[in-house]
């Protein structure tokens, strides 16, 4: 009996090695939710770059890898009042920001590339250049990150080096190349005079409906269209048990703005129709929303990343006709080119925040 339980021992140990790997997500072009960005990916190119690739991937791949970083997390609230999180740290006063060495190195400005901040400005420009040529109207918004709206909350000790950052730089060149962009921090910096625009805990990485209403507002003036009023929309609050994608409970209370009446019509069909292409194989990137009774207004496109979901409530009622399409499906101007063809825009608005920027714009990306 004996020998036998030591062999169901070696059997189930020699399991708890191997399933994780069997269980390793190959797949391609694949968003972690629990860390908010794309997967990682093999380098190919050489034998150098394979196996300098290789550790990364296979530790953010390996089967049960989100499990195992909630039941850690847990366990460390739970016996020593601590969190542990890939992707969320506390600041002061129990507020919580982005834990990403990116997010960090932003801060402390220890980013800084000219060449690429260049780079970024030329892409939007060829953007933009490529818009006006067909008689549409271009603007890219630039959102804050949370760091940049409550920077009294950050965590202490992180040094900042000089006074120009990977933003600054940015803007620098936009400005430089004569781009039509909104930097939405100051209406953010005058939000929160009244209200929290950013939330303490929940969902750190993106604005809360409060900023998202104050923005959009601003957004939609600047590119002429009629603002939004506080009075077609329920305001109220709802409780957040949890960190997004996590057993992490916080119970939070959060601004929630519902659109009282809506006359524009999701129509999720319509990529369908006009053989829309998306690069990643993914509709769930894209919406239409008509508006029938707002027929003589002007057809919105808005290029957006996660900042914006579930934002159309804040511009279908603006347009005749509304687009939501992610900017993961245009990393160069090939792809923007097809996409504006294809939906035909009157207002052309490119969205991104501080801790997201497109940095391929020039790579080559087959919508085929």
């Amino acid at each position: 009996m004996k020998k036998i339980g030591n062999i169901i021992f070696c059997l189930v140990f020699l399991l708890m090695l191997v399933l994780p790997f069997a269980f390793t997500n190959f797949e391609k072009d694949v968003i972690s939710e629990i860390d908010n960005e794309y997967l990682p990916e093999l380098e190919t190119e050489s034998v150098e770059a394979f196996v300098k690739s290789a550790n990364g991937y296979l530790d953010k791949r390996i089967g049960f890898r989100e499990q195992s970083l909630e039941l850690y997390q847990l366990l460390n609230d739970k016996l020593f009042s601590e969190m542990e999180h890939p992707n969320h740290t506390y600041g002061k006063n129990g507020h919580m920001y982005y834990k990403w060495d990116n997010y960090f190195a932003d801060w402390q400005h220890l980013n800084l590339d000219p060449e690429w901040a260049e780079g970024f400005a030329k892409g939007i420009k060829s953007f933009q250049d490529y818009a006006e040529s067909k008689d549409k109207k271009f603007i890219y918004m630039l959102l804050p990150d949370k760091k940049t709206v409550y920077p009294e909350y950050f965590p202490e000790g992180y040094n900042i080096k000089g006074d120009i950052s990977r933003t600054d730089q940015v803007l620098g060149f936009l400005d430089e190349y004569e781009v039509n962009y909104y930097w939405a921090k100051d209406t953010m910096l005058e939000g929160k005079k009244t209200m929290a625009v950013n939330n303490k805990k929940y969902d750190i990485t993106h604005w809360n409906e409060n900023g998202a209403f104050i923005v959009i507002d601003e957004l939609l003036s600047r590119v002429g269209l009629e603002g939004l009023d506080i009075e077609d929309y329920e305001v109220t609050e709802k409780v957040e048990k949890y960190l997004p994608n996590s057993e992490f409970v916080i119970n939070e209370q959060v601004p929630l703005y519902t659109l009282k009446e809506q006359d524009a019509v999701l129509d999720r069909t319509w990529h369908e129709v006009n053989r829309l292409k998306f690069p990643s194989d993914n509709p769930s990137y894209f919406s239409y929303h008509k508006n029938p009774e707002n027929s003589e207004a002007p057809r919105l496109l808005i290029i957006h990343d996660s900042y914006l979901a579930e934002k159309e409530k804040f511009f279908c009622e603006k347009a005749s006709e509304l687009f939501f399409l992610h900017r993961y499906n245009i990393r160069n101007l090939e792809a923007f080119c097809y996409y504006v063809d294809k939906i035909d825009p009157d207002i052309i608005v490119y969205e991104n925040p501080e801790r997201s920027w497109q940095i391929d714009l020039y790579r080559d990306f087959n919508i085929d």
